[in-house]
């Protein structure tokens, strides 16, 4: 049950029944004791070498990680990293908010001091945007209009010329071909 590998050879053997009485103690011999001794060793030792081995493997690669160098340092030296990366912190914090506050009150300022020619341009710039989208909005109409009517006219010519053709394939190219004429219209601006 431990995975030991044996030897085994196969040899003749001769058994012989005896109907005699065998009493109900169990005899061990000093030579059985001594064999389960040397397995229960030699497990063990095993075991200790498997472990060894992980330790070696657990060792090898935490030596090269950062958490394993920031385990081995001294106290003290922990102590003045931490220290010395929240003032860090802190002042790059304050430094950044110092910069979006000088920001906001220039952007504030400048609202101020021009606000009536800067309300100007943001409402020409939303009716100038809102013109436009009107004219996109009837020339889409008339463009998707345009298509579609293209569409439904090139489709009823293929089937009219779809009676006269013997071809199954024929017929199957020629719309895959009115497919994309139709597809490249649609994705294309027309004049």
């Amino acid at each position: 049950g431990l995975g030991t590998s044996l030897s085994a050879s196969v040899n003749e053997s001769n058994f012989t029944l005896r109907t005699e009485q065998v009493s109900k103690k169990k005899v061990v011999d000093v030579d059985d004791i001594e064999v389960i001794k040397e397995k229960i060793a030699a497990v063990e030792s095993q075991v200790k070498n498997n472990d060894n081995q992980l330790e070696n493997i657990s060792s090898i690669t935490n030596e090269k990680s950062l958490i394993a160098i920031w385990r081995n340092l001294p106290a003290w030296l922990k102590i003045s990293v931490s220290i010395f990366v929240g003032i860090a912190s802190i002042i790059f914090t304050l430094i950044f908010l110092g910069l979006a506050t000088i920001i906001l009150i220039w952007i504030w300022s400048f609202i101020g001091k021009h606000h009536k020619t800067f309300i100007k341009k943001i409402i020409f710039s939303v009716k100038k945007f809102s013109r436009r989208l009107r004219r996109m909005g009837k020339t889409t109409k008339n463009e998707i209009n345009g298509d579609i009517n293209f569409s439904v006219i090139e489709m009823k010519h293929e089937l009219k010329e779809s009676r006269d053709k013997n071809s199954i394939k024929e017929i199957l190219k020629d719309y895959w071909i009115l497919i994309r004429k139709i597809l490249k219209r649609f994705f294309t601006k027309n004049q």
